[in-house]
């Protein structure tokens, strides 16, 4: 059943345990990034070094929900995580998102072309590290802002509020690491609004992790590269105007506002036709 139908958790959050929980999430960032880096060894390969800290952070956001989880009779199977659903849940994700981050290079290469060449450089142990960062990060990620925080906002506030906190709290997390605010508010924020829409209307975290976790590994290989971790290395015809730049984080958003509106039309247009009886 979608989340936005659902009827509830079987114990309602209170509002000041769901801003807890939301604090102790952004805290698990920090507390990830402080325990890695007492983890990792001066000099270590990059790929390594941002597998250990996404891997601290997942753990983290894990154990933090199973706890919120347990406190308010809520199991992992309320939000689609079952052996029997995993695979499709999971070829699904994938599927939407290569299409979601194939349209996103288009638009890039429209505004400010570039060409992609093989990374010759590329390490195979970097590159799987670097894969298993992205895995590690997109769960906690997804886990930490479409599970628990989600449904309680959804009880509370409806539809629109559990899909815009976060939201707000996701792009706040990402400027105050290093995002301009801009592509902070256009391209972060329009994505978040998409798998918080794609989880209220499947209520399938596996497939909402799928889909981000291959977004980011498709940019990561294509186009946000690095030296020996990337598939790919691309090289932009000339320099990037900023004006460029703030052209494609809009085209960005219009992709990502058309993915919203599609998911959400396909959801209603499945619940109307399985309601209508059979002639």
């Amino acid at each position: 059943m979608p989340l936005s139908q659902a009827h509830g958790s079987r114990r309602k959050s209170s509002a000041l345990r769901t801003v807890v929980y939301f604090i102790l999430i952004a805290a698990c960032a920090f507390g990830g990034a402080f325990i890695a880096s007492l983890l990792t060894p001066r000099g270590m390969a990059a790929a390594y070094a941002w597998l250990i800290k996404a891997t601290a952070v997942m753990l983290l956001v894990l154990a933090l929900t199973h706890a919120f989880l347990r406190r308010d009779l809520l199991a992992w199977s309320d939000f689609g995580m079952t052996a029997r659903g995993l695979p499709a849940a999971i070829a699904w994700g994938v599927a939407w998102g290569a299409l979601l981050a194939g349209a996103w290079l288009a638009a890039v290469w429209f505004l400010t072309p570039f060409e992609l060449d093989v990374n010759a450089r590329v390490l195979l142990l970097h590159f799987v590290a670097a894969c298993g960062a992205t895995v590690a990060m997109g769960i906690a990620e997804e886990v930490g802002y479409r599970t628990y925080g989600l449904r309680a906002l959804r009880e509370r506030g409806g539809y629109w509020t559990a899909a815009l906190v976060p939201t707000a709290i996701f792009i706040t997390a990402h400027v105050s690491g290093g995002v301009p605010w801009l592509a902070g508010v256009l391209v972060v924020g329009s994505a978040s609004v998409l798998f918080a829409v794609v989880m209220l209307e499947t209520n399938k975290l596996p497939l909402v992790v799928a889909l981000h976790a291959t977004t980011n590994f498709i940019q990561d290989n294509l186009l946000r590269t690095s030296p020996d971790s990337s598939l790919f290395q691309a090289t932009f015809a000339g320099k990037i105007a900023d004006t460029d730049r703030i052209y494609a984080w809009i085209a960005l958003a219009l992709i990502n506002a058309l993915a919203t509106i599609a998911v959400i039309g396909w959801s209603r247009r499945s619940a109307r036709t399985a309601r209508t009886p059979c002639p």
